[in-house]
């Protein structure tokens, strides 16, 4: 784990400001995904604290803004090839799917799944690089 430090802190030095886009599971209602979330939001504070300033998370918000939701979402499907949820014909059912979602500069980076923090780290350090 030092070594995946070390590396961050050497990336968030030499590069430029990646935006991370987070969708946490829970929308399904049941609440039995409530491990995933806790996981993904431990990695996040990790990022912030790792990259300090580097890397701008956010973090969609459902309830009342689930319309905002889809809509990021539907930019990110967009920016990485895919088509908008809603010409899908699956809106809700399709979201449920995807997440947990992370979108690295507004492009898919992992899906369905919280991701292993090296994989992460990896990916915002090449990201901060072609920037």
């Amino acid at each position: 784990m030092k070594k995946v430090k070390k590396k961050a802190a050497k990336a968030a030095a030499e590069g430029s400001k990646v935006v991370l886009d987070v969708f946490p599971a829970g929308i399904c209602g049941c609440g039995q995904r409530e491990g995933e979330n806790a996981e993904l939001f431990k990695l996040v504070r990790e990022v912030k604290e790792d990259f300090k300033g580097k890397v701008e998370v956010n973090v969609a918000e459902y309830g009342t803004k689930i319309d905002e939701a889809f809509e990021k979402l539907n930019k990110v499907l967009e920016a990485s090839g895919k088509r908008k949820l809603a010409n899908l014909g699956l809106g809700s059912q399709l979201f449920r799917t995807l997440i947990p979602l992370v979108a690295l500069n507004g492009k898919m980076a992992f899906v369905a799944e919280v991701p292993k923090k090296e994989a992460l780290y990896a990916k915002i350090e090449a990201a901060m690089k072609r920037a």
